[in-house]
Parts: C-alpha cells; sequence; structure tokens
C-alpha cells in the first residue's frame, strides 16, 4: 500500500464521452483504495484488553490456569498444559472483520526476592518452565476451539516470558532490600509488545489468554532446589491493538 496525500486528486475528470485509458483508471481505483486504508488505520482502531490477576499465600510454582498453590485444591495443576482465558468476543455478523495489529504485555508483578515467610532466607529464582514457558496470546476459532483443556484455538500473535527478569518485572532482586524501591520499567522488565498482520473474520471469537508454568528454585540452572514462596501477587495486562475496518487488499 502506498502512501497517500490529501485531498485525493484523481488522473481524469471522467466526462461523458471523453477518453481515459486502462492505465490511468487501474491507477485511480488504487489510489482511491490505498487512501480508504489509510484512513482505516487512522480511525479505525480498538484495543481489546485482559487482566491476570493471581495472588498466592503460599506456592512452590505458577501456572496461570490454575494458580499452583502449595497447601490448596490445585497444588499439582497440569505442567502448563492448559489456558487461562483472559477475554473473548465474537466478531459480529454485521461487521466486516477485526484485524489485529499488535499485542502487548505490562508486568504488573509483585514477587518476593527471598522465600520464608520474613522473605529473610533463601534467593529466588522465576524460570520458565522449559517445554511449557509462560506465555501470553492473541488468538482466534471457533467456541469449540477455546476449551482450556483441549485449546486449539489459531495464534496470532504471542509474547513469552522466558528469563528471571521478564518474569519478575520492574521489581528486581536487590542486594540488601527484599524488593528493589528502584524500579525499573522498560522493554524486557515490565513491558513486550509485537506486531502482527491477521484479519479474523465474522463469526469466530477473538481470545486473550495465559499459558504455561514458573517454577521457583534457588539457582537458575536445571539443578537448582524447588522452593515455597509466600506472598506472590501475579499481576499482568494484555492489550491487543486492531483495526474495525478491514483493508481492501
Amino acid at each position: 500500500m502506498s502512501t497517500v496525500s490529501f485531498p485525493i486528486t484523481l488522473t481524469g475528470d471522467y466526462i461523458d464521452g471523453s477518453v481515459c485509458s486502462a492505465a490511468d483508471y487501474r491507477a485511480d481505483f488504487e489510489k482511491l483504495r490505498d487512501a480508504i486504508n489509510q484512513m482505516h488505520e487512522r480511525f479505525g482502531t480498538t484495543i481489546f484488553t485482559g487482566h491476570d490477576i493471581t495472588y498466592q499465600d503460599l506456592a512452590s510454582a505458577y501456572e496461570p490456569a490454575w494458580g499452583a498453590s502449595a497447601d490448596g485444591a490445585f497444588a499439582t495443576g497440569d505442567s502448563g498444559n492448559d489456558y487461562k482465558i483472559l477475554n473473548v468476543m465474537q466478531i459480529p455478523g454485521w461487521m466486516q472483520g477485526i484485524r489485529v495489529r499488535n499485542l502487548q504485555l505490562c508486568n504488573f508483578s509483585r514477587l518476593p526476592a527471598q522465600s520464608g515467610t520474613g522473605w529473610t532466607t533463601t534467593t529466588v529464582f522465576y524460570n520458565s518452565d522449559a517445554s511449557k514457558p509462560l506465555k501470553f496470546g492473541v488468538a482466534y476459532g471457533a467456541i469449540t476451539d477455546l476449551n482450556p483443556d483441549t485449546w486449539s484455538a489459531t495464534d496470532i500473535a504471542t509474547i513469552t516470558l522466558d528469563t528471571d527478569a521478564k518474569i519478575r518485572g520492574p521489581y528486581q532482586t536487590h542486594a540488601s532490600l527484599n524488593i528493589n524501591t528502584d524500579s525499573v520499567f522498560a522493554d524486557g522488565t515490565g513491558y513486550a509488545s509485537t506486531t502482527s498482520n491477521v484479519v479474523v473474520p465474522p463469526g469466530q471469537y477473538l481470545v486473550l489468554y495465559a499459558t504455561g508454568k514458573v517454577d521457583f528454585e534457588t539457582v537458575v540452572d536445571s539443578g537448582g532446589s524447588a522452593l515455597i514462596c509466600s506472598d506472590l501477587n501475579w499481576h499482568f495486562a494484555l492489550n491487543a491493538l486492531c483495526d474495525t475496518m478491514v483493508p481492501i487488499p
């Protein structure tokens, strides 16, 4: 798509009886098409938002779909295989569709830097499961594709938190403080984004989700021992930026 300057100037006047070449018609059609698409990008936008907010009083791992509490009914979880729906909407038949252009994730979690009820013992590292890392995404499909246990929706865009810094967010470990008061909110430590260009047609369901698993350990490598942590506040905000006017290809 080319960038169009406004106001639009066509090739010819197209007066009755005048002769105009096919190339002129094609150039004017493409100019009008690009102008419509450009206006869609400027004015036909919406934001689809979801939140994952979970508090764990006592836990040894975190799974968005389960919580994985160390002392509750969801003690084992499902090894990060299940999905947690954060928001869902159907694209109605009277719409021409929605184009998903961008996915943004903000991590506002507050996690203890040390284990134990006083947060004064062993330093905690937050590690995504190697086979099922903590992942947030926007997808689409039929309503039957959104079963959390048998997920088959089609991914549009995903963001994976695969390091301790990304999982912990802006509140990083400090040498002498339980949580660093000089927090840093930046790309990779609290914020992440990715682009896409996928049109979801009418009748389909647009969904925001979280999946995967985080283990709490004393060291980063896989040989680290598991820990039980207290007072974990998980808080993620997910935004899908969309065009509500589908472009003319």
